[in-house]
Order: structure tokens, then C-alpha cells, then sequence
């Protein structure tokens, strides 16, 4: 559980009803922090090595293993400025994506939100939650 939400991976097999493990990332490669979206494919408990001396206050290490989603469009809704019959919408919440071969190796804390992911043959499209509390 994370901010109260449970994520599962792929391999976690007594989920069948919801998909939770598509998510959006950050991932850190280099000098660059992308957003990232992806399929949770397993969980991975790092154990630094311990240099301390009497009782240990080395932390364990959370690490999630995501297969990285390739984005090919930004959004659906393609948002032309140059065709004035175009209403110039964009649904920038809907990302169009395939599987790609990428494994990303990221913190748990660094997992921002779940995704809802609809798949229509090789192509996934990513949906981010536009808020996750109702009110009035």
C-alpha cells in the first residue's frame, strides 16, 4: 500500500477483477526525471549491506521491476491549431502506448498514481484518474 492505495503486480495472480498495476512513474535515467507509464511486473526487497556496528538502522529497500509503456501520441485527440474547424481539444489524460522490451527498476515512492489501461489488440491506452476523491 502506498498513499492508501494497494497496487498488485503482474505475477500476483489472486487479483482478477481490477487491473492494479499499470501506473505512472518517475524514472530517473542520467541527468533526466521522465514520466514514465508501465505494468507493475514484480516486487524486489533490496538489502543494503550493513556496516553498523550494534543495533542495525539499515532499511530495507522497496523496489518495483515495471515494463515500461512506449507512448506514441500524447493524447487521443490530436490538437491541430492549423485546421480552424477544429475545436482544438485535447484529451490529454488518454496516452496511446504499446509494450515495450524496457525494464525500469524504480523505488516504490517514486510510483505517482494507478492507471486505468484498456488493451485493443498491441495498443494500450493509459488513462490517468482526473481525481480520485468525489465530493460535493
Amino acid at each position: 500500500m502506498l498513499r492508501n492505495v494497494v497496487y498488485h503486480s503482474v505475477s500476483y495472480k489472486r487479483v482478477k477483477a481490477r487491473n492494479s498495476y499499470t501506473v505512472k512513474y518517475i524514472h530517473v535515467a542520467e541527468s533526466d526525471t521522465l514520466l514514465h507509464y508501465g505494468f507493475i511486473d514484480y516486487f524486489v526487497v533490496y538489502k543494503p549491506n550493513c556496516t553498523c556496528l550494534g543495533v542495525c538502522k539499515c532499511s530495507d529497500l522497496v523496489l518495483a521491476v515495471i515494463v515500461q509503456l512506449e507512448e506514441h501520441q500524447p493524447s487521443i485527440i490530436v490538437d491541430s491549431r492549423d485546421n480552424p474547424s477544429n475545436l482544438n481539444l485535447a484529451a490529454r489524460h488518454i496516452h496511446v502506448t504499446s509494450k515495450s522490451d524496457v525494464l525500469d527498476v524504480v523505488e516504490v515512492h517514486k510510483i505517482l498514481s494507478l492507471c486505468v489501461c484498456i488493451c485493443f489488440s498491441d495498443t494500450y491506452y493509459v488513462c490517468e484518474m482526473p481525481n480520485s476523491v468525489e465530493g460535493d
